[in-house]
């Protein structure tokens, strides 16, 4: 059964047979793609309008530009129909606007939105904290892996290995600084907030209750001790029960201690610097809980029936706020890693849903979870605008990383970084071109010729001769003697007789002659010649402007590459496609109710 190519005539190559080229091979567009069915992603519609999707346990690449409809046309659905555990980074807060209320309709299934801005319009049941504190067992052996992952997502250095000195001290300070909070508090003060305090103010209560011990011993000799010299000899003589922690948490503030003033305060400014996020009054409010549910991650393979996380965060403070982002996810995936090979209770992949994953920064869980997190029941879904932004975050690994997706969506592009590289991707294809022509000659040939001849001529012609003698007649005496004696005759005697002859002639002649001719001839031919000629010749299935042209927004088309060839496919809206029609109407209901 041959693939309908309805919806996609105006392609220029590689769909139907135009009859005026014709294909040998490679490069082909497909036009449609499986069945859609439970537990797929939903891809969208193929130009007979049957739903399609595909199933596939590696990661996912969307590449659309700014304002393309990606929410709508494919995030959105997919939230809408996927029935295992997701988290979604959410930064305009439309994704938990509009589905997460939906989700917790799913039996069993229970659905937790952080949203320190108040992006999203959810009920307030769904809101939750998340203290990364809580993860963070001191007496655990991993204790310190779990504290080096917070430390790991808050240090972001300058990329160009300067500043790595500097960025690795402050981080092995912060990551003891966490311990150390672990050990000592509890309730809310046991979280980054109390963290940020100690960076930036040190332990001012301690450093009052040594003071007060150092004036009862020396009284007026005594010397008023400081927040952080406190700070660091609290630290320096840790309780902690489990030695590993403790020799982590007393060696940084060895370290601290041991260092120049200068070298001390570039580390310490380094630290605060890459903790300031925490002073947010929502971050504070996030981080620190205030009453509201607090976030389980490991629910979300746990969880028979699965769990939903949004994580909203404007783009007005990604910038500033983009380590509480690298936090969670770097805590997600530590935690998923953690629990093994098993899949998740629900049966379904954990779908980790990254839109704007380009404000994150480089961040090395996403390269790792690419190749690496499949094993541990976690699908990646990574959205970008283009390709530069993949390619400025993972110069060495970004092909590799493309090359890897089982799932690879672009639409709506428009930069040539991008236009060049799927054209490029998509191939070639060798065809072969008929070209026929007619020729047709018409020739006419005439000749005239024309000719006179005419001769004259004139001749005239005159004569005159005269003689005498005297002789008798030769022919008289040579009868007469018999001819014997003519000689002795002629010598005896002369002529005998006289004679006279006088002669004169005159001739005219003229002649005269004419003659013409003329003659006229004419010939015409016609000729026709009938040539058909073959060329085989490669071309780019698309190239980089009708991409540009063909997958514009507008179209509602989109390009899926699945198993490494390039399908053509209709995306749908999930406010007007019949698949979401139950969807809407229970959304509806819901809105009303509130």
């Amino acid at each position: 059964m041959m693939e309908s190519v309805m919806g996609f005539e105006d392609f220029p190559r590689g769909g139907a047979d135009s009859g005026a080229q014709a294909l040998l091979g490679t490069a082909s567009w497909r036009f449609t793609a499986p069945p859609y069915r439970s537990g797929h992603i939903w891809l969208g519609r193929d130009g007979d309008g049957n739903a399609v999707g595909h199933d596939d346990d590696r990661h996912i690449v969307t590449v659309a530009g700014s304002r393309s409809g990606k929410g709508r046309s494919i995030l959105i659905p997919n939230l809408l129909t996927w029935k295992g555990s997701v988290v979604v980074n959410d930064p305009k807060g439309e994704n938990a606007t509009i589905t997460a209320v939906l989700r917790s309709h799913i039996p069993g299934h229970a659905v937790v939105v952080i949203d320190p801005h108040g992006a999203a319009d959810v009920p307030l049941s769904l809101r939750a904290a998340f203290n990364p504190l809580d993860l963070i067992d001191a007496d655990a052996d991993e204790a310190i892996d779990i504290a080096a992952a917070i430390g790991e997502a808050m240090m972001i250095d300058s990329g160009d290995g300067k500043d790595i000195h500097w960025t690795e001290s402050a981080r092995q300070l912060v990551e003891a600084v966490m311990l150390h909070v672990a050990v000592t508090e509890t309730g809310k003060a046991r979280s980054l907030v109390r963290v940020r305090r100690l960076l930036t103010m040190g332990d001012p209560d301690y450093a009052e209750m040594l003071s007060a011990e150092e004036v009862a011993r020396k009284g007026d000799k005594a010397q008023t001790i400081g927040p952080f010299d406190a700070l660091w000899q609290s630290m320096s003589s840790s309780l902690a029960t489990n030695e590993a922690v403790r020799d982590v948490i007393a060696g940084a503030a060895n370290s601290i201690q041991d260092m120049g003033e200068n070298e001390r305060g570039s580390v310490m400014s380094t630290a605060r610097r890459n903790s300031k996020f925490i002073d947010s009054r929502w971050m504070r409010k996030c981080l620190e809980g205030g009453g509201q549910t607090a976030l389980d991650i490991d629910a979300l393979k746990a969880a028979p029936h699965g769990l939903s996380v949004f994580i909203c965060m404007p783009a007005r403070f990604i910038a500033t706020h983009a380590r509480f982002l690298r936090l969670m996810f770097n805590l997600i995936f530590y935690r998923m890693e953690s629990q093994g090979l098993a899949k998740p209770a629900c049966g379904l992949p954990v779908l980790m849903l990254m839109d704007e994953v380009s404000a994150l920064g480089r961040f090395e869980v996403i390269d790792k979870a690419a190749g690496l997190m499949a094993g541990y029941g976690v699908k990646l879904w990574s959205v970008w605008q283009d390709l530069g932004q993949l390619k400025r975050h993972y110069r060495e690994s970004w092909e590799t990383f493309l090359g890897n997706a089982g799932i690879l969506q672009c639409f709506a592009n428009s930069d040539m970084t991008t236009l060049e590289w799927l054209s490029k991707r998509m191939g070639e294809v060798e065809l072969i071109r008929e070209t026929a022509g007619t020729s047709k000659a018409v020739s006419t040939q005439s000749s005239k010729s024309q000719g006179r001849t005419e001769t004259a001529g004139w001749s005239r012609s005159t004569g005159t001769s005269s003689g005498e003698s005297e002789m008798p007649g030769l022919s008289q005496v040579s009868a007469r003697t018999g001819g014997s004696e003519l000689v002795p005759f002629i010598a005896r005697t002369a002529a005998s007789a006289i004679g006279e002859n006088n002669t004169r002639s005159m001739q005219d002649g003229q002649s005269g002659g004419e003659s013409i001719q003329s003659g006229d001839s004419a010939s015409t031919g016609n000729t026709e010649t009938e040539t058909v000629n073959q060329g085989i010749h490669k071309a780019a299935l698309m190239n980089p402007d009708e991409i540009a042209r063909l997958f514009d927004r507008k179209t509602g088309r989109q390009i899926v590459f699945i198993d490494n060839a390039p399908v053509a496919l209709m995306r749908t809206n999930w406010d007007t496609d019949d698949a979401f029609t139950q969807a809407r109407a229970s959304l509806q209901i819901i809105r009303n109710k509130c």
